[in-house]
């Protein structure tokens, strides 16, 4: 019976795969994926202060590319959405969260590659 069990969730785990093959996004062309991203991406805002450790998944672009491999793949091919970064300093940061927040920042600037750099700096 266990194994039984067993399978019949197996079965069942496959048939969620399945179904999500069939899901309408799969058939939204990438330029249109990509549009949508770029709009989504006006601004990517780092708002630093003592507990934000959903801030770095807040952030439109690191969002979205982390949705399934192919919007990472249109994420990635995409630098102009990684180029544009706002600073906003509500407290003093902390030691924890500089790296976090340095490594962040890195990724961004590495994704950019040349396109140019907007960058907002609030010290308010």
């Amino acid at each position: 019976i266990k194994a039984l069990e067993s399978r019949r969730e197996r079965l069942r785990e496959y048939t969620v795969q399945l179904q999500s093959l069939l899901s309408p996004i799969r058939k939204v062309p990438d330029e249109i994926v990509r549009r949508v991203f770029d709009d989504c991406c006006d601004m990517n805002h780092f708002i630093v202060a003592k507990t934000r450790t959903d801030a770095i998944r807040s952030i439109p672009a690191l969002a979205l590319s982390s949705v399934c491999s192919r919007w990472r793949r249109n994420g990635l091919s995409m630098p102009e959405i990684w180029s544009r970064i706002s600073l906003m300093w509500n407290e003093p940061i902390h030691a924890d969260h500089d790296e976090s927040l340095l490594s962040t920042i890195n990724i961004f600037l590495n994704r950019s590659l040349q396109s140019p750099l907007t960058v907002i700096i609030d010290l308010s």
